[in-house]
């Protein structure tokens, strides 16, 4: 309820800014769901027990989707309630398969619903309801579409107030770090680092002795950073990049290496060329990692890296632009010879990669508040617009919840388990939640009345004419993939709750005491 209390004010059209007061930092204003869950914390340790399960539920689908991270607390919130009422009776695992059964039903509605945004006009709906600014949307949307199918988006400070966008060569991979210790947003997940050098190998890196001599020398170099692209990552190795990330003596970024076999040593020669560096293979008869200097390693004016994916930011000197080229047309003559199909394909997308670089959107503001605000609402909306293009859009406000309560009616009819039944039970009463609750925020009387006739139409509210419409006509759209995460990551939340039946913690010093010591390790 505290959780459910405090973020869901931010929710829809009419919701409001919170306010975060860190302490001795400029406040933040943001109507993000997920940045504001993460600052709600109680002070009682058991109620905050419950606040980290939804509060995981929200982070999770802000990573996957990037949006409707509010929502998923709304669905969290009605399905946990739901569940205290269950019959002292009922069987847990019964409950859970019904859950599951009715999860199953609403993503199956929720694909049928869905439908395909990729012209620019399409993508804009999208991004407005995200963003809740056409003019900013249409800016954002083309941005998006300008990076190229294989490029990414990068976000700065700017010198300019509101948005800017600038293209910068770059590349992106299908691989994000290897360990969070490396974080450095822990709002997004990311791990983000400015004018760091790079190493790239194609080995495993099992003992820290691997690094130790490059480490040194970058430090001689008053250098306390490093990014690394290898094979994998194991044992003492990752341990010693634990360590000095969580003691702040050594910044590093561990990579997996994408893709495999051929294409992936291609990668590889791909990034130490765009980058300057020098790739140190196990394979060759070359450098070894253990004979690598200072000089053998790459430079990126910026590395943004994520659970899934890392973007490098290599800028547009004139240099590097050359070094891109001049790999392009290797790759191309390359793929001019060649005659497999599958390899073909896969030089098409390693010189896309390369030949779409990076979009950088610059935000700035007034004041701080004013910046980090815009800053929120810009991510939000070009995640909203990466979601879009992956799974599509479907109608906004909460009709698509409210178009699943049918089929997920007509299952609660078919089952014969009375504990499936109820598992099913509690999913459906909170499909209208979201609904109801974007009313209540706006302050819409007979809220009931209207999400009644709303669910029998399948439409949703029209706060400007104050009228029940066709969201889809009306290009009030959501990213599919944002409201189906947000339901999933709901009910995976919900059955973590319902199966809980005792609650352990600590007391308050030996807690403090505790987080002292994760500090120091």
């Amino acid at each position: 309820e505290l959780m459910y209390d405090t973020v869901t004010r931010t929710l829809g059209p009419s919701g409001q800014n919170a306010i975060i007061d860190r302490g001795g930092q400029v406040a933040d204003l943001t109507k993000d769901g997920v940045t504001v869950a993460e600052e709600v914390i109680s002070p009682d340790p058991f109620v905050e027990q419950g606040c980290r399960i939804v509060r995981e539920a929200s982070q999770k689908t802000n990573l996957e989707a990037g949006d409707a991270t509010t929502s998923v607390l709304v669905l969290a919130r009605e399905m946990c309630k739901s569940s205290l009422s269950l019959p002292e009776t009922a069987s847990v695992i019964g409950v859970r398969r019904g859950m599951e059964k009715a999860l199953t039903v609403c993503l199956k509605k929720i694909k049928e619903l869905s439908f395909p945004a990729k012209t620019k006009e399409e993508l804009e709906k999208v991004a407005a309801i995200s963003c809740q600014d056409q003019a900013l949307a249409q800016t954002l949307t083309d941005a998006f579409l300008g990076t190229g199918e294989h490029g990414a988006i990068d976000f700065q400070r700017g010198d300019k107030i509101g948005v800017e966008v600038e293209k910068a060569d770059g590349m992106s991979l299908d691989k994000g770090w290897s360990t969070s210790s490396c974080i450095t947003d822990s709002r997004n997940g990311i791990a983000e680092l400015v004018d760091v050098p790079i190493l790239i190998t194609d080995r495993n890196i099992r003992s820290q002795y691997l690094l130790i001599p490059i480490v040194e020398q970058i430090i001689q170099h008053r250098m306390k950073k490093l990014v690394i692209i290898a094979e994998n990552f194991e044992g003492d190795g990752m341990g010693a990049i634990n360590a000095n990330n969580r003691q702040g003596n050594f910044h590093i970024i561990p990579i997996k290496a994408p893709s495999y076999g051929v294409n992936r040593i291609g990668i590889f020669k791909d990034i130490a060329e765009a980058t300057g560096a020098t790739f140190l293979s196990q394979e060759s008869e070359g450098l070894k990692l253990e004979q690598a200097k200072f000089e053998h390693l790459g430079r990126v004016d910026k590395v943004i890296a994520s659970p899934q994916k890392t973007i490098l930011v290599l800028g547009n000197s004139i240099e590097t632009k050359k070094r891109i080229s001049d790999r392009v047309d290797d790759i191309h003559a390359q793929w001019e010879k060649e005659l497999n199909i599958i390899t073909k394909k896969d030089l098409e997308e390693r010189m896309a990669n390369l030949a779409d670089g990076i979009t950088t959107i610059k935000i700035e503001g007034r004041t701080q508040q004013e910046y980090r605000e815009l800053k929120f609402r810009v991510e939000d909306a070009v995640r909203a617009l990466f979601a879009a293009r992956d799974e599509g859009a479907i109608a906004g406000c909460g009709s698509a919840y409210l178009s699943c309560i049918e089929s997920v009616s007509q299952l609660v009819q078919s089952l014969e388990n009375s504990d499936e039944r109820l598992g099913v039970e509690i999913v459906l009463s909170a499909l209208p939640a979201v609904s109801l609750r974007v009313l209540e925020v706006a302050g819409v009387r007979e809220k009931e009345l209207l999400v009644a006739e709303m669910r029998k139409k399948g439409y949703g509210y029209d706060f400007k004419t104050g009228q029940i419409a066709d969201m889809k006509e009306l290009g009030i759209w959501d990213a599919s993939k944002a409201v189906r995460c947000a339901l999933e990551y709901a009910v995976s939340a919900s059955i973590n709750f319902m199966t809980l039946g005792v609650s352990i913690t600590c007391e308050e010093t030996i807690r403090d005491k505790l987080q002292k010591l994760k500090e120091v390790m």
